[in-house]
């Protein structure tokens, strides 16, 4: 995501010069490139993730704005409960989830990656093409790419939250589920 991320603001800034990028360039020169918008992506997602605009931990205590936003996206209400133990049920899952039950925490994981840094780099891009209109850069192409990468990273970004809201209240769930299998029957809980 990051390549992809980077590659677009990359793509923006030269776009907005009038550069184009001839496309008998050499390998070397591509992979070259290729690592270099991946550095761009993710320096870009690190900093919005240091200045609080990106989530890329788990969302333990929620503010009420990303509940709503939670509630919106799942449709159900998010569950309270004693965050202080979120380490010990993360422990707890690892250990008694199937391999399904983790690659889906997982694929909420990479979910939250994508949102977050493809919603960042966006975000800038379309920041860089507003500073570009205001200063007498304007046509319709222009106002095109801007609102689309704008309405993509405004939605992106709340998504970002919410994923690691949803990272956590999976585990806990599942963990609640092994607890109440255990009570029901004698298999043992594997803890840590």
């Amino acid at each position: 995501m990051y390549i992809i991320g980077g590659s677009t603001i990359c793509y923006v800034i030269l776009y907005l010069l009038g550069k184009n990028i001839p496309a008998n360039l050499p390998a070397a020169i591509w992979i070259v490139a290729a690592g270099f918008v991946y550095g761009v992506g993710y320096a870009v997602h690190e900093i919005f993730s240091i200045l609080h605009v990106v989530n890329t931990a788990p969302i333990l205590r929620p503010q009420l704005i990303w509940k709503w936003f939670y509630r919106r996206f799942t449709q159900s209400e998010w569950q309270e409960f004693d965050v202080s133990r979120y380490d010990n049920e993360m422990d707890i899952f690892e250990k008694n989830a199937s391999e399904i039950q983790k690659n889906q925490y997982y694929r909420i994981v990479g979910l939250k990656h994508i949102c977050s840094t493809l919603g960042s780099c966006w975000f800038l891009s379309s920041i860089i093409l507003i500073l570009s209109m205001l200063c007498d850069r304007y046509s319709d192409f222009n106002l095109v790419i801007l609102c689309s990468l704008l309405v993509l990273s405004v939605g992106l970004i709340p998504m970002c939250w919410v994923k690691g809201m949803q990272q956590v209240q999976y585990v806990h769930r599942r963990v609640e589920f092994f607890k109440k299998k255990r009570s029901t029957t004698s298999e043992p809980i594997a803890t840590p």
